[in-house]
């Protein structure tokens, strides 16, 4: 994917994961998972904490043009995408919806990142590491050479990383693509 010859109206809907079960034409705000993370107290995941602080720095000191993670939407290009970013918490799995969205403001600020630079695990989550990998997330690192893995099981091939779309516009829900009963 090339961020440089990418814009919001390449597509006409992206997906959104939500453990909130929205109806169709539902206004989702941009910065949602900012509020959420300013009003964390008391007995939290500090790391999810200090990753976005150390990634709210590094963009501010040196990606000051790029929209703040604490003030947009997080949407990603395809259901199957959306399926691969579930994979990763098994809380969120267990209980967050696909939707199927559209973005309010097409001429918002956006930026692309591989979620696989924030999602990081023990060891690579070591205080030393963390500005080195803000830096990787906000240079677009891994974006532009993704090889696909093959899976054998299934005789096709998955892609390695999952690619998040950070925008900083309002979304509307235009279906849910679980079975909500």
């Amino acid at each position: 994917m090339n961020p440089e010859n990418f814009s919001l109206n390449s597509q006409e809907f992206y997906y959104h994961v939500s453990p909130i079960h929205l109806e169709n034409g539902s206004i989702i705000k941009k910065g949602n998972w900012g509020r959420v993370i300013k009003l964390y107290m008391g007995n939290c995941n500090g790391l999810i904490l200090f990753r976005e602080r150390v990634f709210e720095e590094v963009r501010t000191n040196h990606f000051p043009e790029k929209p703040s993670r604490l003030d947009v939407i997080f949407l990603l290009f395809s259901h199957d995408d959306a399926i691969r970013y579930l994979t990763v918490d098994n809380e969120a799995c267990r209980t967050s919806l696909i939707y199927k969205v559209r973005i309010c403001d097409t001429e918002s600020a956006f930026h692309i990142g591989n979620f696989n630079k924030v999602t990081v695990q023990p060891p690579l989550c070591h205080f030393d590491n963390m500005n080195g990998l803000a830096h990787n997330y906000w240079n677009g690192a891994g974006l532009l050479d993704l090889l696909p893995v093959f899976n054998t099981k299934l005789n096709t091939f998955l892609p390695t990383t999952t690619t998040e779309l950070l925008v900083q516009s309002d979304i509307q829900i235009v279906e849910c693509m679980n079975h909500v009963g």
